[in-house]
């Protein structure tokens, strides 16, 4: 198995996380996502569960992702992507677009039964 570990930076965390993969011998490789390019064609990529990594005119097969991004924009679209291929991803999109969004937040920790402080929800001052 061969994991793919996105990030654009490399903090204590993700060091953490390298050395613990390095420990159990797990065959992984660093992305980059400064560097990454995808494209929606499916015919091109056809849920092959392949990546173009830019400037480096290859294509990198992984059985599953860590996304480690700073900037939830890029996971939140990056995961997006790798759910329409098919990926097994850790955070999966689903995760990243509820956790991104305090409202999606409160309401998923509310439906679970999980307490949460009062929340109001206004469109306008006004109301």
């Amino acid at each position: 198995m061969k994991i793919g570990v996105f990030c654009s930076r490399v903090r204590v965390e993700e060091k953490m996380i390298f050395a613990a993969l390095r420990e159990r011998e797990v065959d992984f490789e660093r992305i980059d996502t400064r560097k990454v390019a995808f494209e929606l064609n499916g015919d091109r990529l056809g849920r092959t569960k392949e990546f173009v990594i830019r400037n480096s005119l290859f294509v990198i097969r992984y059985d599953a992702v860590l996304v480690r991004c700073l900037s939830h924009s890029r996971a939140y679209y990056l995961t997006r992507w790798l759910d329409g291929l098919g990926v097994p991803a850790v955070s999966p999109h689903c995760v990243v677009a509820t956790c991104g969004d305090k409202l999606l937040t409160s309401a998923a920790l509310q439906e679970a039964g999980v307490p949460i402080p009062r929340v109001v929800i206004a469109f306008t001052p006004e109301a």
